[in-house]
């Protein structure tokens, strides 16, 4: 909680509604999340890598695919997300399908774009849909994952238990924030914060 928490102004409103987040950011969204848990693993050289393209270029409303290329260029050295050789190898295909589910969190440019553009209540909408989207969609090995010491896990390196609650809960309360924050109102980080508290309840952060 920050000193800037005033999260009791919100609690009447229902921050899980995807119809508060802008339909073609929306529509980005969910298109790239079907298609990453609909793609098999394959011999054939299916190109994953299109679908963080269309996704970059829908939700930051790109003109220009050459610009959603470099930046997914950018992200692919930075390591957020797996080679093609990797979402195509039998021994990978699990890992690097956790690697796209959770680019859109990790992406500092589409994160950006909500937390610099979006109003409190659509913010929270989108943080908590597109955690809840990643969770579920790792749920069958994940989901006793935190549950034990140091929300440890034996299944990947980067569990997504893990790496959803830590990407949500790290940042500080710093001083662009302060500007852009009206006084009276719930923060970013407040938004960030209680939507951990809700989808974590069960486990002991």
């Amino acid at each position: 909680m920050t000193e800037q928490d005033n999260w009791h102004n919100y609690f009447h409103k229902d921050f899980g509604h995807y119809d508060r987040i802008p339909k073609a950011h929306r529509d980005a969204m969910m298109s790239y999340l079907d298609i990453v848990t609909s793609t098999a693993q394959t011999t054939d050289n299916y190109d994953i890598l299109f679908a963080v393209d269309y996704l970059l270029a829908d939700h930051l409303d790109l003109d220009d695919d050459m610009t959603a290329i470099a930046l997914r260029e950018q992200a692919e050295k930075e390591g957020l997300l797996p080679s093609d050789e990797m979402f195509n190898d039998p021994e990978t295909h699990r890992a690097a399908k956790e690697l796209l589910l959770l680019f859109p969190l990790r992406s500092k440019e589409i994160t950006g774009v909500v937390d610099l553009s979006y109003d409190v209540d659509t913010a929270a909408a989108w943080y908590y849909n597109t955690a809840v989207a990643i969770l579920e969609r790792t749920d069958e090995l994940h989901a006793t994952c935190g549950h034990g010491v140091d929300l440890r896990c034996d299944h990947s390196a980067q569990c997504p238990q893990r790496v959803v609650a830590k990407l949500l809960l790290t940042g500080q309360y710093d001083e662009l924030e302060s500007m852009l924050n009206i006084e009276g109102s719930a923060s970013i980080y407040d938004v960030k914060t209680h939507v951990v508290a809700d989808l974590y309840k069960p486990i002991s952060l």
